[in-house]
């Protein structure tokens, strides 16, 4: 039997199947709700349960505590049905920005290294479409086929930007090497993600990107030197080789000329660059910072694992995990 679904304060409802879970409802029923791995693995569907019964399936600590649990907090990705539910948004102030489909035009396409591309493109009608920085968007291609990828340019800039980086046997990567031309049309679907700039917070933030993580950490630091934040900002942007990295001058030059940012780059491995260390991110974190005290905030995007052991490093470092922003990068294909 099918069993009804009430969203709170939007009012949505709509029913779901036997072993059907809220999130499946809500997409096959275009209902606004954020997700990303839909796996219970980066904590983006968060509902507060307010009635009903669901099974709610295995999931990674990270995404959802026990505390979480205890206070009624679910999964919607993970959360199955068992009754009629109702179930409320966590955090009202990430559905601000309505989401949205609108074309976009491509612009240009251009390597920034061995294996990444800058895609920009440009809203055919960008006059209401707007993001926070650190949000990421649903870029769909001809055929059909989506992909998720964060904007690294600014909310007021003209073109959006993103890094793609090709992944091995990576049917969308390949055809946007291969195939993707300027003056082609992409539908962007968006915004998505809660790691956005909280610009009304006062002290230090710590800003970790591993790979391509570096995009929507990007749009951070843009946002928050734009907006004149004064705190510090400490950036680490980690990756495998040395030849992974780029926008390396691009943050020199940002550490130039604000006194507040501070930049680190790191490598597993190297060839001979004096400006890289040498090293694991979360090993460099780890060391440089005994304790992190204050009111800090942190933003993590990249690659999943290091995603989630960095956001559990730096809570045994002192910090709540509220204050703890995670954008994980999962791979497509």
């Amino acid at each position: 039997m099918r069993k009804k679904v009430k969203i709170f304060p939007t009012n949505n409802g709509f029913k779901v199947g036997a072993r059907e879970s809220i999130l499946e409802g809500a997409m096959r029923e275009k209902i606004d709700h954020p997700y990303s791995c839909k796996t219970g693995l980066c904590g983006m569907c968060k509902l507060r349960l307010i009635d009903g019964k669901v099974d709610h399936l295995d999931h990674s600590p990270h995404s959802l505590s026990e505390l979480e649990k205890e206070e009624g907090l679910i999964l919607s990705c993970r959360a199955f049905p068992l009754t009629d539910v109702e179930v409320s948004i966590v955090n009202q102030d990430d559905f601000e920005i309505s989401v949205q489909k609108e074309e976009a035009s491509v612009i240009s396409k251009s390597m920034i290294n061995h294996d990444t591309w800058c895609l920009q493109l440009k809203m055919k009608n960008k006059t209401d479409w707007i993001f926070k920085s650190g949000q990421f968007v649903r870029l769909e291609f001809d055929g059909g086929i989506s992909r998720s990828y964060s904007m690294a340019n600014l909310p007021s800039d003209e073109l959006l930007t993103f890094f793609i980086r090709k992944l091995p046997n990576g049917s969308v990567s390949d055809r946007i090497m291969s195939e993707l031309k300027e003056g082609d049309t992409v539908r962007v679907e968006g915004p998505f993600g809660s790691a956005y700039l909280r610009a009304e917070h006062t002290g230090p933030i710590m800003l970790v990107a591993g790979g391509s993580g570096i995009a929507p950490i990007k749009s951070i630091i843009d946002s928050a030197l734009t907006l004149g934040l004064k705190q510090k900002l400490y950036l680490y942007f980690g990756v495998r080789e040395e030849r992974d990295f780029y926008l390396k001058e691009y943050f020199v030059e940002l550490a130039t000329k604000h006194s507040n940012f501070q930049v680190k780059y790191v490598a597993d491995k190297i060839n001979s660059s004096s400006d890289i260390v040498v090293g694991r991110v979360i090993n460099i974190i780890d060391a440089e910072w005994p304790i992190l005290e204050g009111q800090w905030q942190a933003y993590l995007a990249g690659p999943p694992p290091l995603v989630r052991s960095l956001a559990e490093l730096l809570e045994e470092k002192g910090l709540w995990a509220d204050d703890i922003y995670t954008d994980p990068f999962y791979a497509q294909n």
